[in-house]
Parts: structure tokens; sequence; C-alpha cells
């Protein structure tokens, strides 16, 4: 049964454990409200990505408003601010508005969607993943390495890294893992079976991480390709979901300039941005 009257402990209390199970959730506060409304300013409730709702705002139309923007905003990961009208009237056309509550006020409310800790998963254990780990660290990333050679895979080698697991087969240490979509996993082992098991035990899973990206040229994507989908991996999931080679097409040669290109495509894709030019000189000089 839903709770309603709740104190911020529990709350807060709630919001950690959905977050600890890798769920996100938003967090609806009320910052203004005119004129007659159930609830007053502060009045705080809480919606996790599977529509568990804690608290309240004053319930009804208003409140049912609320928990639909809350996971659309869940669901595109942006925080927001809106106002819901709560009266009947045709002339707010651009506002949210009430058809069955006509209290007569209205109430700003603050939508804060809050994420799982990033984390990112490396498969290997070279070149390519100390540089990775090191880019990923500064962006605010706990670094998982994963790998089946501990001479290559150890804190001398990869100080960066907040844990590292070395398994005689990696995809084993997968299939123990459970992933979000706040989650990357970046698999630039070298060896094309190990990653081709890893792979497989990824897209067994019932989520996948919001990145998978995999190192690989041509003639290997091929190869693992073609056994993933004999396995019975769908086609349509491969194409949506799997990014290979990993990066943005920068010119990398080196490993450094390689994770770079990774890593910049993790960005494209968690910010839906578009990762193109952006100077604007051409512009602004043909206007003068």
């Amino acid at each position: 049964m839903r709770r309603e009257s709740i104190s911020n402990e529990e709350l807060l209390t709630w919001m950690l454990s959905k977050l600890s199970s890798r769920k996100r959730v938003a967090l609806i506060t009320i910052i203004e409200k005119k004129g007659s409304a159930p609830r007053g300013v502060s009045a705080k409730m809480a919606v996790s990505e599977d529509g568990e709702v804690i608290g309240t705002i004053g319930g009804g139309e208003q409140e049912r408003i609320a928990i639909q923007k809350a996971l659309e905003a869940i669901r595109e990961g942006a925080s927001r601010t809106i106002k819901i009208n709560l009266f009947r009237t045709d002339l707010l056309t651009d506002e949210l508005k009430t058809k069955s509550q006509i209290c007569g006020g209205s109430v700003a409310l603050f939508i804060d969607v809050l994420t799982p800790a990033k984390r990112a998963f490396i498969v290997g254990a070279g070149h390519v993943a100390k540089s990775l780990a090191a880019l990923l660290s500064m962006l605010g990333f706990r670094i998982t390495v994963i790998d089946n050679m501990p001479q290559y895979a150890n804190k001398d080698a990869i100080p960066m890294a907040d844990e590292i697991i070395t398994r005689e087969d990696p995809s084993e240490v997968i299939n123990n893992l459970s992933f979000s979509k706040d989650d990357l996993v970046i698999i630039v082992h070298g060896d094309a079976d190990v990653e081709y098991k890893v792979l497989l035990a990824l897209y067994g899973k019932k989520e996948l991480p919001g990145y998978v990206g995999l190192l690989a040229g041509k003639g290997k994507l091929q190869y693992i390709l073609k056994k993933l989908v004999e396995q019975g991996v769908s086609k349509e999931l491969l194409i949506e979901t799997l990014y290979s080679p990993a990066g943005l097409a920068i010119g990398s040669e080196s490993p450094e300039e390689i994770a770079v290109a990774i890593v910049a495509e993790v960005l494209k894709t968690q910010r839906r941005a578009g990762g193109v030019h952006e100077s604007l000189v051409k512009e602004i000089l043909s206007s003068m």
C-alpha cells in the first residue's frame, strides 16, 4: 500500500533504497503556490522509474499529472519545472490544467531526477583500458576492470580502477552482475571468443547497460555478430544497442586517442547530442 504521510527521513531512505537498486528516482517538490491548493510550498513526493510512489503533494488529478510528468522526466533523464492550474479554463492553453480539481489556485513543481552512481565496466586491461579508466574516472564514474590476465589487470597497472576482477572466463563475472541504463560496458579485450562470450552474457540480461561498446575491426565484428545471431540474439536489438567499432570517427590511432573517441561517443549517447562541429566563427563573421 502506498505511504502518503511520511517524514523526510523516510522519504530519503526510500529514495536511497531505489538508487541502490539501480533505479532512477524523481523527487517532486511544490516550489510555489498561488490561491487555493491542497498542499503548500515544500510538500514532497517521490516516484521511481518502475512507477512506485511515496508521499503526496495533495492527491487528485494534479498528483496524477505530476506522476506522469515525473516518469517522462525519468525516461529523458532531465529535471524540469512544471505549473499546474487547479481550475478549468481554455485560456491557458500552454499550461497544464486539471479538469476534475477546481480549487482555483495553481502550483509550480520542481521535478528533480536523481540517477544511481555512474558505473563503467571495462572488459580488458590493455593500453586502451588504462586510458579509458583514467578518462572515465575524471568524469566521476566508478570503474570496474574485468580481465582474465592478472599480470595486466592489477592496481599497479591501472591505479584509477575502483575494482579489478580477474576470472579465467570474464563472462562469468557479467553473469553475476545486474545493470541499468546508467551503466556502461566497454569491451576492449582483444580476444574475439572472450568478447563474444561477454556479449552473449550481456544480451541474456533482463536490462542492458545504457552503452555497450566493442572495440573491433570489421572482420572480428562480423565473426562475433554471426555467433550472437546464431545463439538467438535479435538482429534488431544488436542494431539498436551495440556500438562497434566503439568510438566516434575522429581518426584515432594511439590508445589514448581511441579512449577519447570512445568516451566522446559515451557522452554523445547519454546526452542525445549531435556530436557535430559547433564553431560559430563563419556565421558571426559572415554577418559583419
